[in-house]
């Protein structure tokens, strides 16, 4: 079971690929994100931006996350909570049919000051299309479990 002494800032997790489905978007859009461009093609002709049906942000956010959790259980964390998410972006429109992969940076880790035995781990995640180009990024805290190493006291014996 990884703990927070197994993440170090400058480690990289790559997770993926998975597929976005038709099915799938629609379904999401359907039940969290009904907005005529995430529906149909018929509903995204007429969006300045999209011009044919795009998978809800959310629904990216949300198999990025499901990408870090899959490797989560296949490599186990001793994983206390996730208590946040800063600077979310989407950056490109994904589409049904795209191919995500997730990229994963540590870039902070730091024992919490009033519960020692916790450690806030803080990555940088990205996330890609087939082509290689940058649809979302983020930055995700984990809260992990950090044991505390018991002190040993050296005593020099003298004669």
């Amino acid at each position: 079971m990884r703990d927070f002494e197994d993440f170090a800032v400058g480690d990289r997790l790559r997770m993926g690929p998975t597929s976005v489905s038709r099915l799938q978007a629609l379904a999401f859009a359907k039940a969290y994100d009904p907005q005529p461009f995430l529906l149909s093609d018929e509903g995204a002709a007429s969006h300045p931006l999209v011009h044919r049906m795009a998978a809800s942000g959310w629904m990216v956010a949300a198999l990025a996350h499901r990408l870090l959790i899959d490797d989560m259980l296949a490599n186990p964390v001793a994983l206390v909570a996730e208590p946040g998410v800063d600077r979310l972006r989407w950056l490109r429109t994904v589409h049904p049919g795209d191919s995500l992969t997730l990229e994963a940076d540590v870039i902070q880790r730091r024992r919490l000051a009033s519960r020692p035995g916790l450690g806030l781990v803080r990555m940088r995640l990205r996330m890609w299309n087939q082509a290689r180009a940058l649809v979302m990024t983020a930055v995700l805290l984990l809260l992990v479990e950090a044991p505390l190493h018991p002190v040993v006291e050296h005593r020099i014996v003298s004669d």
